[in-house]
């Protein structure tokens, strides 16, 4: 029996890149020539065959990704390359190194021996981009949204991560706790009813890929009222810098006039007074002495039952908002009513 022509020496220089799904790896080898033939530039590609743990069954080919021999491959002749590592599931894997001599075939049909590596690829955990609110961040409502967004690297075992998000009313994430259960969704609604206003929750969030999981530290975000539309853009800015009737933080106009005034001399003088605000013109506002004027006879107190606040309208069309709680109003006997003017 004959020499074989293209018999190989391997040696497995090593993984750099890690064969990580989806993206795979590559791995450094050199094939020295010592068999009798000569490879002419383009003629072959090294690629692989896949084992079990166990290195049996052997999976040929079947399409894996290979690196070309693009150089003349001499008998004595060394060459290093770094060959494609399709991405492996977490695991351990055996692989067989092989050329393919294009019009012969794989050399290890031929009796050749292939170069056999075994790879343990480690399970990535999820990782978390996204998170809202921030810690410190604030709700406008007493049911604030949670949210978070997570990847999995390597979309093993589940395809996509699952979240289990836990509200509490401590940073020790231990007193008064509300969780979601395990969802796919990204994001959860604090239940109705459970914040207070001006109370900080603490809330964190775990994610997991159904082997490994992340999770983050407690966070912080504080329910307050929501500030008005209009208290900003009307009124008289709220004490703010005015130059000949411009408030100069906002840059809008405003003057007041005085329609009637009785003078007495044992109460405080009385009068009808009303304010023009260019914003109020802009925002559309009509008060009952026409638009962009406001007056006493536009203020009034709006009860809002499912926010359980209340915003007040000033006589210069400016507007706050109070929030209360359910368990003061029961301790101070007060029942709310519809809004009054």
């Amino acid at each position: 029996m004959g020499a074989r022509p293209y018999d190989l020496k391997w040696e497995n220089l090593g993984v750099t890149v890690q064969p990580f799904l989806p993206a795979g790896g590559r791995v450094k080898l050199r094939l020295t020539m010592v068999g009798a033939g000569d490879l002419p530039a383009g003629s072959a590609f090294v690629s692989y065959h896949l084992g079990g743990a166990s290195g049996l069954p052997w999976v040929k080919y079947d399409g894996n990704p290979s690196q070309d021999i693009t150089v003349p491959f001499r008998q004595g002749q060394a060459l290093e390359l770094e060959a494609p590592l399709a991405g492996l599931k977490p695991g351990s894997h055996f692989v067989a190194w092989d050329v393919f001599v294009k019009g012969y075939g794989w050399l290890s049909e031929k009796g050749v021996c292939s170069l056999s590596v075994f790879y343990n690829v480690a399970n990535r955990a999820p990782n978390i981009s996204v998170l809202g609110p921030p810690n410190g961040g604030t709700s406008l409502t007493r049911s604030p949204s949670l949210a978070a967004v997570a990847n999995d690297p390597d979309a093993y075992p589940f395809a996509n991560p699952r979240y289990l998000f836990t509200v509490c009313s401590d940073k020790e994430m231990t007193t008064h706790c509300e969780t979601s259960g395990w969802q796919d969704h990204w994001a959860y609604q604090v239940p109705d009813g459970y914040a207070r206003w001006n109370q900080t929750l603490w809330w964190k969030v775990e994610v997991t890929d159904g082997a490994l999981s992340t999770v983050t530290p407690a966070m912080a975000v504080i329910v307050v009222p929501p500030a008005p539309d209009q208290w900003r853009t009307v009124g008289s800015g709220m004490n703010l810098s005015t130059v000949r009737g411009t408030v100069l933080p906002f840059g809008m106009y405003t003057r007041q006039a005085v329609d009637v005034e009785v003078r007495t001399e044992s109460t405080p003088k009385l009068r009808v007074s009303r304010g023009y605000s260019s914003a109020a013109t802009t925002a559309g506002l009509v008060g009952a002495m026409g638009r962009g004027w406001m007056s006493f006879f536009d203020s009034q107190a709006s009860w809002n039952t499912a926010e359980q606040s209340l915003t007040i309208t000033y006589p210069d069309g400016r507007q706050q908002v109070f929030g209360r709680n359910p368990t003061e109003l029961s301790r101070l006997g007060v029942t709310p009513g519809p809004a009054t003017q």
